[in-house]
């Protein structure tokens, strides 16, 4: 909790630093009539910032995401189908291991909220890896 209280501190004061100097930019060219929309600017990210956390606190603990987990039909919960090759499903090595990956990734999956997927690419972007969502 405390490293998104910092990463969020940090954000609103690069987002103030930014919009502080576009202001006294306008201010020195003369553009005074400007400032009026950069203003308007700051309100509509505030009550857009504000509906988007609502809608990720209330998300935090959600399915992130949807479909089989199993690498093989014959594991699945959502979409079984009996393999074509195998004799007997109930003493198959290799289905018996795949059904205990499902389980695992299955458990992982429940355990992580898109807050931890959030906070997992915010730590990447600061260790300078790159991105690549997928959603």
């Amino acid at each position: 909790m405390l490293q998104a209280f910092v990463i969020t501190l940090r954000e609103g004061l690069e987002a103030f630093l930014i919009v502080a100097i576009s202001l006294s930019y306008l201010r020195q060219s003369g553009r005074l009539s400007l400032t009026a929309a950069v203003h308007w600017g700051i309100a509509a990210a505030v009550g857009v910032s504000a509906l988007g956390g609502y809608l990720l606190y209330h998300a935090a603990n959600q399915e992130t995401l949807d479909g089989p987990l199993a690498l093989l039909p014959c594991v699945s919960q959502t979409a079984y189908r009996r393999c074509d090759e195998c004799i007997d499903e109930m003493t198959c090595g290799i289905r018996s291991v795949m059904k205990e990956v499902r389980d695992r990734t299955a458990e992982i999956l429940d355990g992580t909220s898109l807050e931890d997927l959030v906070m997992r690419s915010h730590r990447m972007l600061e260790s300078g890896l790159p991105l690549m969502y997928h959603i």
